[in-house]
């Protein structure tokens, strides 16, 4: 069995982890269905399978490590980091069209809600993951612009299997 610091980058502060774990406990999450509007954009099927990346100016980081289970269900390694702190997350995750729903909660270093779901986007010909509060904004926003990419978490280095729908 490995351990938390075997699998985790050294930026990993154990005592922010189990902080957030518990804070994540009793968090109130927004569990609306946010795919119906980012129809034009979703992508339904695809291997997420990887590492996705994200790198923020001032919000912080995240990063996500996918891997497919015998079930079908997906292993989650979520790692969060600010200026101040960082965590990792373990989570279970389902991927169905194309939304990445995770069994508990995560939090991100910056301004944003816990949240369980990522919406998985095709913008200028990338993959991207976005997290449910940035998808909020995607959704404001109603269009894709440049800036909102700068939010948008993990791009895919994987392509899909099919094409998203369109309006």
């Amino acid at each position: 069995m490995q351990k938390q610091s075997d699998i985790s980058p050294s930026w990993v502060n154990e005592l922010s982890t189990e902080v957030i774990e518990k804070e994540l406990l009793g968090a109130e999450i927004d569990s609306s269905d946010l795919s119906p509007r980012l129809s034009q954009w979703l992508v339904r099927q695809a291997d997420i399978t990887g590492q996705w990346d994200s790198s923020y100016w001032h919000d912080g980081v995240v990063h996500l490590t996918i891997r497919k289970r015998a079930d079908g269900r997906f292993d989650i390694v979520y790692y969060a980091r600010g200026d101040i702190t960082s965590w990792v997350l373990k989570r279970i995750a389902n991927f169905e069209n194309g939304v990445l729903e995770f069994n508990k909660s995560v939090w991100e270093y910056g301004p944003y809600d816990p949240y369980k779901y990522f919406y998985l986007l095709r913008v200028n010909n990338s993959l991207y993951f976005a997290s449910h509060p940035v998808a909020k904004e995607w959704i404001v926003a109603e269009e894709p612009k440049g800036w909102i990419l700068l939010g948008m978490p993990k791009k895919i280095k994987t392509e899909p299997t099919d094409t998203p729908n369109t309006r």
